[in-house]
């Protein structure tokens, strides 16, 4: 048990070594998709590479989990699905995670539905970045966040 939490094998073997390295790893980010990554989803993801990050995809909670204990990102972006890979039990579980819980969650909505994203806040997201976005705008949100 790690906080509360039941951790595989090679879950803690990934806490063990990130512990130990200290947990740097910057310039990542992790980009959480679903089954079929949406248009936004790809805009940002273009935006984050050329701003110099190295994206990490996820197609469910679990994989954006691993990846979390593995790879310590940056900040995570979650699409706006209450139920989907982005939904509430992926986001209380981030925030339950030592390392993570440090690190930004942003969700990303193509038609945002003010209910879900307040829905999502609530749950542990930090803001929304909703359609047209810009790379001004995801650049001061990510400022906002502490990220750069």
């Amino acid at each position: 048990m790690f906080w509360g939490m039941q951790l595989k094998g090679d879950e803690m073997n990934a806490m063990k070594e990130l512990t130990a390295s200290g947990g740097s790893a910057l310039g990542q980010c992790l980009m959480v998709t679903g089954s079929e990554p949406s248009l936004l989803g790809g805009q940002l993801r273009r935006m984050l590479e050329a701003r110099g990050f190295s994206v990490l995809q996820a197609d469910t909670a679990d994989e954006a989990l691993r990846i979390c204990w593995r790879n310590a990102p940056r900040v995570v972006f979650v699409p706006q699905q209450p139920e989907g890979p982005g939904g509430a039990r992926l986001l209380r579980r981030l925030r339950q995670m030592p390392r993570p819980a440090e690190c930004p969650v942003l969700v990303y909505a193509e038609n945002a539905d003010p209910a879900q994203i307040g829905r999502m806040i609530w749950e542990g997201a930090d803001d929304c970045i909703a359609q047209p976005v810009s790379p001004e705008i995801l650049e001061a949100k990510l400022r906002q966040a502490g990220v750069l």
